[in-house]
């Protein structure tokens, strides 16, 4: 959520207008306070897939997942009528889309005339010189599988990277910098004591853990 909030400044200081936000909720996502408070433009919500947790809530667990999202199906359905009608009446000239799976389902289906852009870190999965670590064969198709499905049919990828490496145009992958919001630049490094909050969905842990791993094998 803090890239889309730091993306949507960016935008505005460089003279583009952003229409609408639209955010993926579910029974177990509510949508920061702290969003609400930055984002400038009208933000909207539509039922999204979601991943459940194990029973000592570390992970995601695959089967009831897929269980539950199965019989979420038409609701996930509607959900995608609905985005392809806000892309409709916003008049949108570009979407971007941050690692939702509704989008790129959304445009497989329905092929709303304007170009998306996928942005996120997940997209350095799909580039070729990237390597995983020692992970389980399945867990890693089935990461890139999801990856992939956010991004059908999509003009280009963005993959937020601390490092450099080259474009990929097989997969049309294009590595770019985190988006880092002002404040946080602005701020002056001081000694002391440092409280870092890390909140962590079902699911997304495995994806951040390959993620950085995979940064230090690459070395």
């Amino acid at each position: 959520m803090t890239q889309a909030i730091t993306l949507e400044e960016m935008l505005l200081r460089n003279g583009h207008e952003v229409v609408e936000v639209l955010v993926g909720k579910s029974s177990t996502r509510t949508l920061p306070g702290f969003f609400n408070r930055s984002i400038h433009a009208p933000v909207k919500r539509f039922i999204s897939p979601n991943f459940l947790p194990t029973a000592d809530n570390k992970r995601a667990n695959l089967t009831k997942s897929f269980a539950y999202n199965l019989l979420k199906l038409p609701e996930y359905i509607r959900s995608m009528c609905y985005i392809n009608q806000r892309i409709k009446e916003t008049g949108a000239e570009v979407v971007i889309n941050f690692y939702e799976l509704l989008t790129g389902l959304t445009y497989a289906l329905f092929r709303p005339s304007v170009p998306y852009i996928c942005v996120g870190h997940q997209y350095l999965f799909l580039h070729h010189d990237f390597e995983f670590p020692d992970k389980s064969s399945c867990q890693l198709w089935m990461l890139r599988f999801f990856t992939r499905m956010t991004a059908l049919k999509s003009s280009k990828k963005l993959a937020l990277s601390f490092r450099e490496m080259e474009q990929d145009d097989n997969n049309q992958i294009v590595t770019v910098p985190p988006l880092i919001r002002q404040e946080v630049t602005a701020i002056r490094p001081e000694e002391g004591i440092i409280f870092t909050d890390i909140w962590l969905i079902p699911g997304l842990p495995i994806a951040w853990s390959i993620f950085m791993q995979g940064i230090r094998k690459s070395h």
